[in-house]
């Protein structure tokens, strides 16, 4: 089966997407916990300063998936993003916290482009209620996961942890006593 297009045929800039992501077979390994939320929410921050052609409208990573609605300069960008940002989850939440190291993904992520703002109103209230829908949860606001839905109506602050594995490892070599918490 061949692999469905990247290119959104939409002649306006920047490019409003929701992107989906699942995990192989439909495992649980994005499971909501204080470390996989802490480490996803830092993995985020950081792929989104590593590229600023990209912003996060809203979020919710569920057990076995994620979805985002993203603001896009194109679709190179995107692909980048969202490159930088699967690797990093299986790396980070599937290798480091969970101990797996077979393929993370079920398959690539899907991006769906959202062309009005009565499509957005409905992408998001789709997101929102993943929880409800499966019977989870009896409101958005309830999910333990990360979700954008809290900090949207709540004002709370999505904090996140993100280690420079790169500056922990050359003060290693320099026999520097490295501290993570710094």
């Amino acid at each position: 089966m061949p692999r469905p297009l990247r290119h959104h045929p939409v002649n306006r800039r920047p490019l409003v997407v929701e992107v989906t992501s699942r995990t192989l077979q439909g495992r649980y390994l994005l499971k909501p916990s204080t470390p996989t939320n802490s480490t996803i929410l830092g993995i985020l921050g950081r792929a989104l300063s590593m590229y600023p052609g990209v912003r996060l409208c809203e979020m919710a990573f569920l057990s076995n998936h994620y979805h985002l609605i993203l603001i896009v300069e194109d679709e190179g960008i995107l692909a980048r993003f969202m490159g930088y940002l699967n690797d990093l989850i299986a790396r980070k939440v599937g290798g480091r916290l969970h101990g797996w190291r077979e393929k993370f993904w079920g398959r690539r992520y899907r991006s769906i482009p959202i062309l009005d703002e009565e499509a957005l109103v409905e992408r998001t209230r789709y997101i929102f209620r993943q929880g409800v829908k499966e019977c989870l949860i009896d409101c958005p606001t309830a999910w333990p996961g990360v979700c954008s839905v809290r900090a949207r109506l709540n004002g709370e602050k999505l904090i996140g942890v993100w280690y420079d594995e790169t500056g922990i490892y050359e003060k290693s070599r320099r026999e520097e006593k490295v501290d993570r918490k710094k």
